[in-house]
Order: structure tokens, then sequence, then C-alpha cells
């Protein structure tokens, strides 16, 4: 996680690949892309909160 510019450990976990793709597919649809497992690098900044 990022905490004012820099990453922070967290204790929570994702409780198999399917809970782990349906947060990185949130996470790219808030900034108008999408994932294909043939090209899987995204590219992207999120909006400043």
């Amino acid at each position: 996680m990022e905490h004012e510019g820099r990453l922070a450990r967290v204790d929570g976990r994702f409780i198999d690949e399917t809970h782990l793709r349906l947060a990185i597919e949130r996470i790219v649809g808030a900034v108008g892309r999408r994932i294909d497992e043939s090209s899987p690098m995204v590219g992207g900044s999120a909006a400043p909160t």
C-alpha cells in the first residue's frame, strides 16, 4: 500500500488468485485500462486522494 508517497506493508492478503485478479481489474478499470493475459503490464496513474 502507498501512504504519503511511500510503500508500506499491510497485514492483508488475497484469499486466492480470483480475489487478486478482481482487485487488479478494479484498479486498472479506475484508470480506464483493462488487463489482458497476453500483455499483463498496465501503465496508468491513480487520481490523487
